[in-house]
């Protein structure tokens, strides 16, 4: 059990929280939250506390949030069906050099589709160079808009975009910010999260993937070796960060910047991208994106496995991740299905029949699929 923290107000304003501790000898947290109410002199207004389980309280939340928002979001068919992209930085870095030009474009693709993906991103053809030149904003006080209010502009700014394509005619944007909030991420195709600065300090993104799962997160894979990119600990977490993206179904965000970092420079890491969008793609491709369920439904998990639900309209797709390098067992707590199949880049596509039933036996492959049939 835990304490519930959310803000149920339909406005789209600003709200912030801090949670700290002060360590093992100091045991405790400290709580704080910013959020701008209507109160007159003299009035006092105190939260509901809230004690509930990881699940009840994101599935709380997320009833509040489909009482006055949509579910559905807006990206393109072909976002969906799409495992992830390729960063290009260096077309023009901040020092004026330059790496690519425009002509270098249609081989650049066809290295991103060797890695197993076909989305190119493409920084620093402007003038100025990547991330050099930008205008700085600073909000006029006259409008009387206060920095509180960001998220609602935000949001009228993308709906209207997508009211003026819709009635044109023409396809839906794929938009992908930096950063994530239930306030816009129904109004983009992906919302890129960046888990690396976190990782070693408590990154959780499972928790806003069950919270709303028809939202896609994107997030950065780095490879192990030569990346300069990043400090060390990032290419330490490399492993752990890319089975995390395979297991909560991410959209794979991939540099493939020439001198400081690229996957095609750790031959490794590059047969582990391969791998992993390979079983990416065969799992979009045979049962689209599913609906993220965290562990639901999982009782069992062998040393060195981490794994993911996926509900399907016939069944369940599980996700695993094996550090073990062996055999391990995954008990589910659904009755036996119809028919079940264990998946591995190797095994593709038809993978391999296994009895349905509640215990399972996961591969000693890094990455695997489970689908049981019920």
């Amino acid at each position: 059990m835990g304490m519930y923290f959310a803000c149920h107000d339909p406005e789209w304003n600003v709200c912030s929280m801090r949670a700290d501790t002060f360590g093992e000898k100091s045991p405790g947290m400290n709580f704080f939250t910013s959020y701008p109410v209507d109160l007159e002199l003299g009035d006092r207004w105190e939260a509901p506390l809230g004690v509930v389980a990881l699940h009840q309280g994101a599935d709380r939340y997320r009833a509040f949030h489909r009482s006055f928002s949509p579910e559905e979001t807006a990206r393109p068919l072909w976002f969906e069906k799409n495992l992830g992209l390729v960063a290009h930085y260096d077309f023009k870095y901040q020092n004026g050099g330059i790496v690519h030009r425009f002509k270098d474009i249609p081989r650049l693709l066809e290295e991103a589709r060797a890695m197993g993906l076909n989305h190119l991103l493409l920084s620093g053809w402007h003038k100025d160079g990547f991330d050099h030149g930008f205008p700085e904003y600073v909000p006029d006080p006259d409008h009387d808009h206060s920095f509180g209010q960001w998220n609602v502009w935000y949001r009228r700014a993308l709906e209207e975009m997508h009211r003026q394509r819709k009635e044109s005619g023409r396809e839906t944007m794929s938009i992908i910010h930096e950063g994530v909030s239930d306030s816009y991420g129904p109004l983009v195709s992906g919302q890129l999260i960046s888990t690396f600065y976190y990782h070693n300090c408590g990154a959780f993104p499972e928790l806003y993937r069950y919270t709303f799962p028809e939202q896609i997160l994107v997030d950065m894979l780095y490879p192990k070796s030569n990346l300069a990119m990043r400090p060390v600990h990032v290419a330490q977490a490399s492993r752990p960060m890319m089975d995390r993206a395979f297991r909560t179904g991410m959209y794979y965000w991939v540099y493939d910047l020439v001198d400081d970092n690229s996957f095609t420079r750790d031959p490794e890491s590059f047969e582990y991208l391969r791998n992993m969008t390979s079983l990416r793609k065969f799992w979009l491709d045979t049962f689209g994106l599913g609906v993220f369920r965290d562990q639901e439904h999982l009782l069992v998990q062998g040393d060195g496995v981490s794994a993911s639900c996926f509900a399907l309209e016939a069944g369940m797709l599980i996700a695993c991740s094996n550090t073990s390098g062996e055999e391990q067992p995954l008990a589910v707590e659904n009755g036996p299905g119809k028919k079940a199949v264990w998946y591995t880049a190797g095994t593709l596509p038809q993978g391999t029949e296994v009895p349905a039933g509640k215990e399972y036996t996961v591969p000693k492959d890094a990455l695997s699929l489970l689908w049981i049939q019920y």
